[in-house]
């Protein structure tokens, strides 16, 4: 399976050269590639929020993405990012854009089920900002090992991986899973998936995993080894290229 992961988009529209073939002269769309060249499609997040763009930039290209979404459900993943959350919890943060709440605040709302916090195949495991091991162990451990209890635990024994986990947390509106580190300009120690910062991820990450992550700008695609399969690919580099990161499981 041909995996293409594709970094915070905020406004820009060159996600198109990852799906479509295009015409180098005319610049025209000639085809999408989903479910023949590439068979899964992955966004990171941060679709919106751009400083560059326009209100109706980011509006249009963001409802261009929905629709993709529709009309490849099963080809195509739309992670939330912290900016998209930024609208659905009406939080103030850098780059957000108040004339435009309304409108896309009822526009996540409608679409919140084309939405997921995570998503994952075998070992790789694709959120906007990355999972923390310190956050991992303190926060959602005791949950699985029962320790603490709320609201979803019922609902646990349903999840099949770690993603599922994390989308069964988010959709509980799980505390920590908005929480945001002192690196980011939060009060807590850490951040969690929406949030962590690229020095948090780095010096803790999730052991035995490959992440794909977004939100930390990077000037290219870069993977991180570490021991035990633990890997770290930070793809959140399309403010500066043109760039995807594609991967056959």
């Amino acid at each position: 399976m041909r995996i293409v992961t594709i970094g915070d988009v905020h406004g820009r529209d060159r996600w198109k050269n990852a799906v479509y073939r295009i015409n180098e002269d005319t610049d025209e769309i000639m085809y999408c590639r989903l479910g023949m060249a590439i068979d899964k499609v992955v966004f990171l997040g941060d679709y919106v929020d751009a400083y560059e763009r326009t209100n109706d930039q980011i509006l249009d290209n963001l409802l261009e993405i929905i629709q993709l979404k529709k009309d490849y459900p099963d080809n195509v993943v739309l992670l939330w990012g912290n900016h998209e959350i930024a609208y659905v919890r009406n939080e103030n943060i850098s780059g957000f854009r108040p004339e435009m709440y309304h409108d896309l605040n009822e526009l996540f709302r409608e679409n919140r089920n084309l939405f997921q916090l995570a998503y994952q195949e075998g070992y790789n495991i694709w959120t906007h900002a990355g999972i923390h091991r310190g956050w991992w162990q303190y926060f959602v451990q005791p949950v699985l090992d029962r320790k603490t209890n709320n609201r979803f635990t019922p609902y646990l024994d349903d999840c099949k991986n770690i993603a599922d986990i994390l989308n069964l947390m988010f959709e509980f509106n799980y505390d920590p899973i908005f929480m945001v580190g002192h690196l980011r300009g939060g009060h807590d120690k850490v951040g969690g998936p929406l949030w962590a910062g690229k020095q948090e991820i780095y010096t803790k990450p999730l052991p035995g995993y490959h992440q794909l992550i977004g939100h930390n700008p990077v000037p290219e695609i870069k993977t991180y080894d570490f021991h035990d399969l633990t890997k770290l690919t930070f793809c959140d580099c399309l403010g500066v290229k043109t760039e995807f990161h594609k991967m056959d499981i």
